[in-house]
């Protein structure tokens, strides 16, 4: 099972976009994610919280949160910018505080997003790689259109992909 199982809002998520195009509940939610482009909930809310930790970052001294961070870290307790630092890793983001202040916003958000979609795009692949129901899906240049094309027409379903 997939890291966004078991999580009430993620199993909504996959819910609607089953429901959306008429898919059957069975369908493998890493085919629907990958066909689809569709990121996880958690790696949206990933994403939210680096750029939080950027804005942080780039406050004056004098304002509350900066100083509240500054404090907790100071205190050895955990706050976003440990947090933080945590995504940074998991994600392969090699930036220090430094230079995530030196950055606009725009240019952070796109090393952002990119370094994100990475790990998802990895993560779904081996997602497919472990299922039965996705056995030819075992390169990165296979899509899954076929499947959800047979799935849909044993629904009855008319399909138009593009």
């Amino acid at each position: 099972m997939g890291c966004w199982v078991g999580t009430k809002r993620s199993l909504l998520q996959m819910n609607f976009y089953k429901r959306l195009i008429g898919l059957p509940g069975g369908t493998p939610n890493a085919a629907v994610m990958k066909e689809l482009g569709i990121m996880p909930m958690e790696y949206k809310i990933e994403i939210r919280m680096l750029m939080e930790y950027q804005r942080i970052l780039q406050m004056s001294e004098d304002r509350l949160p900066k100083k509240v961070s500054v404090y907790a870290k100071e205190m050895g307790t955990k706050n976003i910018l440990d947090k933080a630092n945590e995504i940074k890793e998991k994600h392969s983001l090699e930036y220090d505080d430094e230079s995530v202040t030196r950055m606009t916003k725009y240019k952070w958000k796109s090393k952002v997003n990119n370094k994100v979609t990475i790990t998802v795009q990895k993560m779904l692949q081996q997602e497919c790689y472990k299922m039965k129901k996705l056995n030819h899906a075992k390169t990165d240049d296979v899509n899954i259109k076929w499947y959800i094309k047979n799935v849909w027409s044993l629904c009855g379903h008319a399909v138009c992909f593009y």
